[in-house]
């Protein structure tokens, strides 16, 4: 009896002790409440909700209370707080269970969940697709192309490396460090041993050496970034002047070759060429193929074949029936105009620059083949050393918008006797005729210094150039005259 009453009496102790078991048992089997997911690599993505999944990821919010978002490709699994049907897929599917994780999928499919989750579950469900979320050792890393054959677009592996980044803004530094090395180690593999292309619009050209200085816009690619990378500056290629003329500003520039991911501070070799500044890294390459993709063709004309728009720059026409041998300010003006209208309607520096040049090599061989004629009005005689000056009036010149300032010869030394320079009144003209050449300031420098200065007959400033166009010369005749009677001297 005394055995029975033992039992009798631990009975309701034992009772009690098992409902408190069968609880604890169950509350380790409950699903773990929380939304999560876990990225390749085996790391959990800091965050506190899954709000949506959009554009082929899921978007979710840091503990910031930043909108994130991670590429369904580049995710292992996925819990939603009260999504048990979708929790038991994703499961099923970490297990390989595929069929099973079907059903399930189905079932959230088929439920009164949000249209994204939905959508979520579908694509989760479809097998070979990119969201399958197949091991990375029995799949190519995202982009490339291992023979360098229809190279990839760079975009998804630096879209990966940013997002890894910006998470690793989250958490201890402990973690910080971790996430960011893993971000590193995660870019370097999928670039590693494949080729892609990165492709910019070309903003401008410009000459530099034997080659061109190509100046980048920002790709639309990085506009989704709060903090973007920089664009590459200072890309120097190598490529014929006639090619570099046709380039324009929106012509697509292709980079294709091998690239690599560098933290900052790690070293560059001689041949890499930066494609991206990151900030705190750099994309680099030191073996490229590039190809330029013309922009869909706006308006008449181009460089090479201005057309009929182009060509109206309303210089007024050169004047018929001038003396043999001789070219004057009337015929030069409209010739120089002409070249620096084009110019100025160029897209890019680099072709700025060319037809600049073509206008003065234009001058250029029209001063060749004859004598420039130039007069002035007279406004005053002065007395100096040795001799005397003019003043001269400034002539009237109209140009047409295309440079924004001139200068004429304003001041003229002249070796006259005290008799012929007390007869000068103001009104008459000074004409002088030369052997004139046509420079930009930039090239006037380099010319050599006879013993008789060169004289500087008229510039302008060209904005579009960049420079001052000058007519020199330092060989000349001059007479001084009275001014012709109407209709008698042109």
């Amino acid at each position: 009896m005394a055995k029975i009453h033992a039992v009798r009496t631990f009975g309701p102790v034992l009772r009690r002790h098992a409902v408190a078991l069968c609880f604890c048992v169950g509350a380790l089997c409950a699903p773990v409440l929380g939304d999560k997911i876990l990225a390749k690599g085996n790391y959990l993505v800091p965050l506190t909700k899954i709000t949506g999944f959009r554009g082929g990821a899921v978007v979710y919010l840091t503990p910031s209370g930043a909108e994130m978002e991670k590429p369904l490709r580049d995710i292992v699994q996925i819990t939603i707080d009260g999504q048990v049907a979708f929790n038991q897929a994703e499961e099923l599917r970490q297990a390989t269970k595929t069929a099973d994780a079907a059903d399930f999928y189905d079932t959230a499919i088929k439920a009164e969940n949000p249209p994204w989750l939905i959508e979520l579950a579908r694509q989760r469900k479809t097998a070979g697709s990119e969201a399958d979320g197949e091991s990375p050792k029995t799949r190519p890393a995202d982009g490339g192309t291992d023979r360098g054959t229809n190279p990839k677009p760079i975009w998804p592996v630096v879209s990966f490396l940013l997002q890894g980044l910006q998470e690793a803004q989250h958490g201890t530094t402990l973690q910080r460090e971790e996430l960011t090395k893993k971000a590193f180690a995660d870019a370097k593999g999928r670039l590693a041993g494949k080729t892609f292309s990165l492709s910019f619009p070309i903003l401008d050209l410009t000459k530099q050496g034997d080659g061109c200085l190509v100046t980048f816009d920002s790709p639309a690619e990085l506009a989704q970034y709060s903090e973007p990378p920089k664009y590459r500056i200072s890309m120097v290629i190598r490529v014929p002047m006639s090619e570099a003329m046709r380039f324009k500003s929106g012509d697509l520039f292709t980079i294709t070759g091998k690239m690599r991911c560098l933290k900052a501070g790690e070293t560059t070799a001689a041949k890499d060429i930066g494609l991206l500044d990151g900030g705190s890294w750099w994309l680099v390459t030191d073996d490229y193929k590039y190809a330029v993709q013309s922009a869909k063709a706006t308006g008449a004309g181009t460089p090479d074949d201005p057309g009929k728009e182009r060509q109206d720059v309303g210089a007024p026409a050169s004047k018929p029936g001038g003396k043999a041998g001789v070219v004057t300010m009337d015929e030069l003006l409209p010739v120089l105009l002409t070249g620096l209208a084009k110019a100025k309607q160029a897209e890019t520096t680099l072709q700025k620059k060319e037809l600049g040049k073509k206008a003065i090599e234009d001058v250029t061989a029209k001063l060749a083949m004859a004598t420039y004629e130039t007069s002035y009005i007279i406004s005053n005689v002065d007395r100096v050393q040795g001799g005397f000056a003019l003043t001269l009036d400034s002539p009237r010149l109209d140009l047409q918008g295309v440079a924004s300032s001139y200068d004429c010869l304003y001041r003229f030394r002249v070796n006259l006797s005290e008799a012929d320079a007390l007869k000068v009144k103001p009104g008459w003209l000074v004409t002088i005729r030369c052997k004139a050449i046509c420079v930009m300031s930039g090239g006037a420098s380099k010319l050599p210094r006879p013993a008789k200065e060169w004289l500087v007959l008229f510039k302008i400033y060209a904005s579009t150039v960049g420079e001052h166009v000058q007519l020199l010369t330092s060989d000349y005749k001059y007479t001084v005259h009275p001014a012709p009677e109407p209709g008698g001297m042109e």
